[in-house]
């Protein structure tokens, strides 16, 4: 029996050959959405499709989460399908990548077992395939889809709590993701005060403007940081509920927070999109 434990990222537990071709196709099955980088090799790295490759790893990744935790066996099978056989050929992986075809139909990632030596992943990546294609009759039980929460309160803005801001720590670890016609202001941070206030404003006017996003195992709220008046967001800020009130996290770019919101689901915010 294959031990997951030992696995921590895709990359890990199936040869992605020819990966690159393989996510094309699923953008082409999958509802159309912008899967590119507003800012390309803003994060030091110019790939096609930077976003649904990012989607694709982290939501393993917190499928191989959920299956560490699964209490039974049948649990893990729907989280993570494994079909081992004596023949290689008729061994298999398979997830449910989350994603859907414009009909609505649920689309799945298939793997088979690697028999290359030169490679030590026990599976290698044959495609994404969407639910009604002959290859997936192999697959008994389908999988589910990742879940990042079990209380959906966790995704709403709590106007009746207060959010508490250390800026100076924010500043130091994030400038360099400011808009450079103020990042060396000396009133850097009066500049991302009033930001953070106009941003709370905003969110309770209407508490869709707070979008839910997924980082280091952790549910956040994303809210709009823009420096003038009715002005497109610039940064996001990511803040966390504690017991009482929120904490402000960090600033992140409009990429970097769209490609944590959208393990979600696609944000449904014009503030929000790549």
């Amino acid at each position: 029996m294959l031990d997951f434990t030992v696995y921590k990222d895709l990359g890990e537990f199936t040869a992605l050959f020819e990966f690159d071709k393989k996510l094309d196709r699923l953008k082409e099955l999958a509802i159309p959405e912008q899967w590119d980088y507003r800012n390309p090799g803003c994060d030091g790295e110019q790939q096609p499709n930077k976003i649904l490759r990012n989607y694709i790893r982290h939501t393993f990744g917190r499928l191989l989460d959920e299956h560490s935790t699964a209490g039974t066996p049948d649990e893990q099978q729907s989280i993570i399908y494994i079909k081992e056989d004596d023949d290689p050929k008729k061994s298999l992986a398979c997830f449910n990548t989350g994603l859907f075809t414009p009909k609505f139909n649920p689309i799945y990632a298939l793997m088979y077992k690697n028999t290359r030596d030169n490679n030590p992943c026990p599976y290698f990546f044959f495609n994404f395939l969407e639910e009604s294609e002959n290859k997936l009759q192999d697959v008994l039980i389908l999988p589910r889809r990742a879940n990042y929460f079990t209380n959906p309160s966790e995704l709403i803005y709590d106007h009746n709590l207060t959010l508490r801001r250390d800026l100076d720590h924010i500043l130091q670890d994030n400038k360099e993701r400011f808009p450079e016609r103020i990042r060396e202001s000396p009133y850097l941070s009066l500049i991302l005060d009033g930001a953070i206030s106009r941003a709370l404003k905003r969110v309770q006017a209407n508490y869709k403007t707070a979008v839910p996003n997924y980082f280091d195992k952790e549910i956040s709220l994303l809210l709009p940081i823009c420096f003038e008046d009715n002005a497109p967001a610039e940064l996001a800020l990511a803040i966390r509920r504690c017991e009482g009130f929120y904490v402000a996290k960090t600033i992140l770019t409009i990429d970097m927070a769209y490609n944590d919101a959208r393990l979600i689901a696609k944000p449904d915010v014009d503030w929000l999109a790549p």
